[in-house]
């Protein structure tokens, strides 16, 4: 008879465990995960530093010979950001690894560091774009910019959205509260198709913001990314100092949500524009080439 109340009691305990342990949506631990995001991260930012020390040393050596100069000072821009923002991450996720369980304040510091991780790669995308417009490389600019423009923000987002869903589930101790979050994250992925896909068939755009948007959106997404980089070290500072059952309200996460959804948004017109550029500039300067003087 104890026996068999000692074998209840064993299959109770294993019962409740893992009630506890498989709280996230894909019952994700993102605590034991985050070394290897970590490393993952670290990993990506030695790449973009060597290909940066690269491009520095092929430049110096082909003095105005190759690509043009602007196209690859673009280049150079991204992957610097992207550099700094991959030093972020792995900062981050070296962070999480210490936190002892899988609580909401640990969901939450997971969710900032996806947001940082996911800036991160879209960057280093946008270099990739960019450098093979610098390399004239038509055709793998093509692909290259519709797997950036495309189908990397939609992963990215749906990664983000996971790490929300899971802060969400595990603040409130419920999946059932967060069907309406999963409905907005859903919404906002099929208009980020929308957008890539209107701005693909936009050809009638006017030259001259396709122009600006190629001259300054190398600027504007490398500073708007250290800027989302250096706010997540802030937030995760300040929530790594809160209670381990804090998490972000539904109201700012479904904010930050909507502002991840803008920034990739407008991350994707800049990818179209870089590619729109190609077949429109080349042939003007081709004619103007051959026209006598």
């Amino acid at each position: 008879m104890p026996r068999e109340s000692f074998l209840q009691g064993d299959c109770a305990m294993i019962s409740g465990m893992s009630q506890v342990h498989c709280q996230t949506l894909l019952c994700h631990d993102i605590v034991k995960s985050a070394p290897a995001y970590s490393l993952l991260a670290g990993t990506l930012a030695a790449v973009a530093f060597l290909a940066i020390i690269f491009l520095l040393e092929h430049s110096r050596r082909s003095a105005g010979e190759g690509p043009r100069t602007v196209d690859l000072e673009n280049v150079v821009v991204s992957l610097i950001s992207a550099f700094l923002n991959l030093i972020v991450a792995t900062f981050l996720y070296a962070a999480l690894s210490g936190e002892e369980f899988l609580t909401a304040r640990a969901a939450t510091m997971g969710f900032m560091a996806a947001i940082a991780i996911s800036i991160a790669v879209l960057n280093l995308l946008y270099g990739v774009v960019w450098l093979f417009e610098a390399w004239e490389l038509e055709e793998a600019a093509s692909v290259t910019a519709t797997i950036a423009g495309l189908v990397a923000p939609c992963v990215t987002f749906v990664f983000i959205g996971l790490r929300a869903l899971d802060m969400l589930a595990l603040a409130h101790g419920s999946h059932e509260d967060r069907s309406w979050f999963g409905w907005l994250l859903a919404s906002l992925l099929v208009g980020l198709i929308l957008c890539f896909s209107l701005s693909a068939r936009a050809e009638s755009a006017r030259a001259l913001v396709q122009d600006t948007a190629r001259r300054m959106g190398v600027k504007f997404f490398a500073f708007g990314a250290i800027a989302l980089g250096v706010l997540t070290i802030i937030g995760a500072a300040i929530v790594s100092q809160l209670h381990t059952s804090y998490s972000f309200p539904n109201w700012l996460a479904a904010f930050i949500a909507t502002a991840v959804f803008g920034v990739f948004a407008s991350y994707s017109y800049l990818i179209r524009a870089i590619q729109r550029q190609t077949p429109t500039t080349k042939p003007v300067e081709t004619a103007r080439a051959l026209v006598p003087r």
